[in-house]
This record gives structure tokens, C-alpha cells and sequence, in this order.
């Protein structure tokens, strides 16, 4: 088992898993007025999205896990990602992580 948490697909499968949450939270809790929504409807699944949204009213979310969270799983699968396509090279790595935090402040 501790084999394959150090494997490729491990790490690509739990860089999409981290996309796919933070995705799902923008789908259940942000405003529908974001352009997603508007390419969901172009896609004729904003229906199957309601349904999805309607689901998801029942509960409460703090406001910093509907606008800060996603960011940060996104960024963290991102950096995941990349960590994985570069094998651990330590000095790309550095590179881009000050790249992005200094990206990210600058927003």
C-alpha cells in the first residue's frame, strides 16, 4: 500500500480528486450568475445542475469554504500536478511555487 501512495497515479488521481471537490463546491453554492452556469445551459445539463443545487440548499457552509476553498484545492492540485510531471525535480519546483504564491498575492 505504501507503494502505490507514492506512485504517478496516485498522485495524478488525487490531483483530479482535489479539482473535482473544489469544482463541486462552485457547483453547489455559488451564485448561478457565474459564466459556468451560463456554459451549462449551452450544454442543455443546467437541469441535471439544479437538481444538483437543489440537493445541496439543505445545508450551511461557512463563507470562506464557498469562496476560498476551491482556490485553494485547485492551486493545491495544480501544484500537485505539476510536482508529478516533473518527478520531484526540486529546483522547477521552487520556481514555480514562488511563481504562483507570487501570482496569487498579486490578485
Amino acid at each position: 500500500m505504501a507503494n502505490f501512495l507514492n506512485t504517478r497515479v496516485f498522485r495524478i488521481i488525487l490531483s483530479f480528486a482535489l479539482l473535482s471537490v473544489g469544482c463541486m463546491i462552485y457547483i453547489l453554492f455559488r451564485q448561478d450568475s457565474l459564466l459556468m452556469f451560463t456554459c451549462f445551459d449551452e450544454l442543455q445539463i443546467m437541469e441535471l445542475i439544479q437538481h444538483i443545487r437543489n440537493t445541496g440548499t439543505e445545508y450551511s457552509v461557512f463563507d470562506w469554504v464557498k469562496n476560498s476553498l476551491p482556490d485553494g484545492l485547485w492551486l493545491f492540485s495544480y501544484m500537485f500536478l505539476i510536482d508529478t510531471i516533473w518527478d520531484r525535480e526540486k529546483v522547477f519546483l521552487y520556481f514555480f511555487s514562488l511563481f504562483i504564491a507570487y501570482n496569487c498575492n498579486s490578485v
